[in-house]
């Protein structure tokens, strides 16, 4: 891909909601970009009904007719205990922020829209699916899961204790997050937004040792855990496992208990039980949460408790570039007292903002290698999708060929779209699309499913025609006699098209 690629048309991912699985597919539909999704108005009638809609379970049961998108990234897959180099194809220079009605109560959304879109470093910003606000920032080139994640806890700070404004936690701060496709009638976007450059990342935690619950010699720890798992019951077998592993992960944590030695232990007993791999995940969870928090012998050397308070947050501010502002903001004093108009004090809290948050203006360069895709791999769904958006569809059955007929149409063109959105560049699924292709051929020359000549005949169409018939080839073979010496045919409804 170019360098000079518009950040909005940059390629992402579009994944199909799995309704077996009763989540999103693991590996996308297809590509798309920023600038399709955010003026799609495809999803404009499902999306206006979830927003009339008033019971929040009813709310997200329709939300899952509605597929979603990776905004920051183009993905190969979402599959669990996989690395991001494995998930991630690319990893764009930009930042997604989620502020949700429920959050925010009493927030006039379409007032913060107006606001938020006079800030530079804004790529996009529009209304969600149900009624709250989405967006996109620009920032430095070259991200990684980290970086972004820094980025994503300074604008998280900046907006909830600033300015009152609470981001949802879990869209933003990774690059493989999903977001439900949405309809604003009056998108925002920036084709050249500036760039947010503050990142905060919170100081490590300092270790709190603890003493044991009783003085335990480390020659009968292990019995003592594997005794917890033995006296389980049958409706208690997974809290004491998770309970025991925890334990054995803090004296492993400690340097008191052998890790391979734990494990092996608990897992002897766990094969007995019914569901021996999620017994297995389970005590692999429990040591690791154990480690986390060791749990030393009881020693007059080392403290037993120790509680410190937690230093003060250092939040990293980029100095502002005077080439890409006009004017600087003047910070305002931090015992100013508010004024007895809100407006006044909204508006110059935005204004903080601009002047807290770094602007650097940056070229976009690919920061890894597209990975090239083979001819032919994905299917062009989209076109299909437009297609039968914008087509009347008639009632009347649609003949394929001699042998296959279609009687309701509108059924059979919805549930083959679901099969290649979900499966789409799939071997095994391919014939679905092209049936879709046959239709869609069709439907550009025979609107009504038949050939246009028959609305003028004065008398019903005849109601079948003679034809070659389809085994007159093998039967020449076989009797070694050419084709057109053999007389063979059958008949078909004379109303069918044959491609």
């Amino acid at each position: 891909m170019e360098a000079n690629t518009p950040l909005l048309d940059l390629p992402i991912s579009f994944f199909e909601f799995d309704h077996q699985r009763n989540t999103f597919a693991n590996v996308p539909a297809q590509q798309t970009t920023l600038r399709r999704i955010v003026t799609t108005r495809y999803y404009r009638s499902t999306i206006e009904a979830i927003r009339a809609e008033v019971d929040p379970a009813r709310q997200d049961e329709m939300k899952k007719q509605l597929p979603a998108i990776s905004p920051v990234a183009l993905l190969n897959h979402r599959k669990r205990d996989t690395t991001f180099a494995e998930k991630i194809i690319r990893q764009h220079p930009l930042l997604m922020g989620d502020i949700d009605v429920k959050d925010n109560p009493g927030v006039d959304m379409a007032r913060l829209k107006y606001h938020l879109c006079r800030l530079p470093y804004l790529l996009l910003c529009a209304y969600s699916v149900r009624g709250g606000l989405w967006f996109v920032v620009r920032l430095p080139e070259h991200q990684t899961p980290d970086t972004l994640a820094a980025h994503f806890r300074y604008l998280q700070k900046l907006f909830g204790e600033r300015f009152g404004i609470h981001l949802d936690p879990t869209k933003g701060g990774n690059p493989t997050h999903l977001r439900f496709v949405s309809y604003d009638g009056e998108p925002y976007w920036n084709e050249c937004p500036a760039v947010m450059s503050g990142t905060f990342t919170p100081p490590p935690p300092k270790p709190v040792y603890t003493r044991t619950a009783r003085q335990t010699d480390d020659s009968q720890i292990l019995s003592w855990v594997i005794r917890l798992v033995q006296n389980a019951g049958p409706g208690d077998r997974h809290t004491s496992l998770l309970k025991a592993s925890r334990l054995a992960g803090g004296y492993i944590g400690a340097g008191r208990l052998d890790e391979e030695t734990a494990i092996y232990r608990l897992a002897t007993i766990a094969s007995e039980w019914p569901m021996f791999a999620k017994s297995q995940k389970t005590i692999r969870d429990g040591i690791r949460f154990g480690m986390a928090a060791p749990i030393y012998a009881e020693t007059y050397e080392r403290p037993i408790e120790v509680k410190t308070r937690p230093e003060p947050v250092k939040v990293v501010r980029p100095q502002v570039q005077p080439d890409h502002r006009a004017a600087e903001v003047e910070s305002p004093s931090p015992d100013a007292q508010p004024t007895e108009n809100p407006r006044e004090d909204h508006l110059k809290a935005l204004e903080n903002l601009k002047q807290a948050l770094g602007l650097e203006v940056i070229s976009v360069k690919p920061l890894v290698e597209e990975k090239p895709l083979q001819e032919g791999e994905l299917w062009n769904v989209i076109e299909l999708e437009e297609f039968f958006a914008a087509t009347p569809l008639h009632e009347g059955p649609v003949y394929l060929n001699g042998h296959s007929v279609i009687t309701d149409l509108g059924q059979f063109v919805d549930a083959h779209l679901r099969y290649v959105r979900a499966n789409n560049g799939r071997k095994a699924f391919r014939p679905y699309y092209e049936r879709l292709q046959l239709v869609k051929t069709i439907l550009e020359k025979e609107p009504n499913g038949y050939p246009k000549e028959w609305d003028s005949l004065p008398e019903e169409a005849p109601a079948h025609r003679m034809v070659e018939s389809p085994s007159r080839p093998t039967f020449s073979t076989i009797l070694n006699v050419p084709a057109q010496d053999i007389p063979l045919f059958t008949f078909q409804p004379h109303h069918s098209y044959i491609v």
